[in-house]
């Protein structure tokens, strides 16, 4: 029964949001047909918009589950790319390989966008505390591998669920630990670029044994998802892969097989994770600085001393090749979100030497593999007395500090990604 719930809780926390923009561009007489002797797919479409505009024309794949699977390289050719113009009988040519073979029972699909620049102030108001906090009732049940494993499973169902509520790829990544069967969850929003590289958001969601885990870490999940479901409704240049990432406290095992499964397909841009979000303190002296940590980093220090050690800010650690992802957050949040307080660390060279408060997330299996990965978060066990006990239930959690954190991660994506203003639209396929 409780499964039912979430998923119904999922459409409900879905169903009222949707892209506001108001689009002139506009796809008619859209139709697909297969020949599967010759093996291809002809998409037939018009293209209504401004006459001397030119379009950008991606044809995609939707699976009987809502997954959209964009459609990119060589294969394609006709009335598809970055420089197509308005008009009628429009087509597209899709050959197909013989694993796609059984194509005709999918539904093909146009994505168009209209080179017109995304109000960003528009977007961010998609962004609902709402949704922030019942994900947090839903996530914060007990979920260690040794007592809580009924409740792992339905947190990846959950993940799931709300992936595909958002047509995104969706997989498990599948490793054991223990003769526990730990996986990964992963959605993936196709970018509309051939060649460009992936953006990971990442959250952990398996919590230490008697926590509930709230802050540690359904606020990072249920931040995750939130952006998830606003970016959901646009596209970007670059693929952006969420992941939930299973037993990070078991010594961060999911974050190392994601990376150590990418074999030759290192193609990630940038990483950014998730891990503790959501405790905000505004009283004098409620955030410690740790003493070894002084001299390395005056400025960070000097900022929450003027600021009276005050916990109401996020955390960024970076190491320097990812020192401007750092750079885009703040800009991100400064343009977009006054109400949030930044405070930031790069720490020296690849982080590999870096103290282990620094290297204590899924972010470090980014670093070590020699990506650039951004942590997020409102440092722990430093500020959050509940930290890893029973105490850390979801009513502990600051949405609007949640709130405020997923805004501010959606600007810097949208800005590091490339978000299009885009329109869509499906058909069944037919057979010639």
């Amino acid at each position: 029964m409780r499964r039912v719930v979430l998923f119904v809780m999922l459409y409900v926390l879905w169903a009222p949001h949707a892209n506001a923009t108001r689009h002139l561009t506009e796809i008619k007489n859209l139709r697909a047909f297969v020949d599967t002797l010759k093996r291809e797919v002809r998409i037939n479409y018009s293209l209504l918009g401004q006459q001397d505009a030119s379009f950008t024309v991606i044809p995609f794949l939707q699976t009987d589950q809502g997954e959209i699977i964009i459609l990119k390289g060589g294969d394609l050719s006709g009335d598809v790319g970055t420089t197509i113009r308005a008009g009628s009988a429009k087509q597209i040519v899709w050959r197909y390989t013989p694993a796609d073979s059984e194509i005709w029972k999918y539904q093909m699909g146009v994505i168009v966008d209209d080179h017109t620049k995304v109000d960003l102030k528009e977007l961010l108001t998609q962004v609902d505390s709402n949704n922030i906090r019942k994900h947090l009732q839903e996530l914060s049940v007990k979920r260690h591998f040794t007592n809580g494993r009924e409740n792992l499973e339905t947190i990846k169902l959950y993940l799931e669920s709300a992936f595909r509520m958002g047509h995104l790829r969706t997989q498990r990544q599948r490793f054991n630990f223990n003769a526990y069967k730990a996986d990964n969850v992963i959605g993936q929003l196709d970018g509309i670029m051939a060649g460009k590289g992936k953006i990971v958001l990442g959250a952990h969601f398996d919590a230490v044994k008697g926590s509930w885990g709230g802050d540690d870490n359904a606020s990072g999940v249920a931040g995750m998802l939130e952006v998830m479901r606003v970016l959901s409704k646009y596209r970007l240049n670059n693929d952006v892969a969420f992941v939930g990432f299973d037993q990070e406290e078991a010594g961060m095992l999911g974050s190392k097989f994601y990376v150590s499964a990418l074999g030759e397909h290192k193609n990630i841009d940038y990483m950014i994770n998730f891990d503790m979000i959501g405790c905000y303190m505004d009283k004098v002296g409620s955030q410690p600085f740790p003493e070894g940590l002084k001299e390395g980093f005056p400025v960070a220090y000097k900022k929450v001393a003027d600021n009276h050690f005050k916990g109401d800010f996020i955390l960024l650690v970076a190491n320097e090749q990812s020192a401007e992802m750092v750079a885009a957050f703040e800009q991100a949040s400064s343009e977009n979100v006054a109400t949030l307080a930044v405070v930031s660390l790069v720490v020296p060279d690849d982080g590999r030497f870096a103290p282990e408060y620094f290297r204590a997330s899924d972010f470090v299996s980014f670093w070590d593999a020699g990506f650039k990965a951004l942590s997020i978060g409102d440092t722990g066990d430093v500020r959050n007395s509940n930290y890893h006990s029973p105490r850390d239930v979801y009513r502990t959690v600051n949405v609007s500090f949640v709130y405020d954190v997923v805004k501010a991660t959606i600007a810097a994506i949208a800005d590091m990604g490339g978000i299009r203003n885009v329109v869509s639209q499906t058909c069944n396929v037919k057979m010639l």
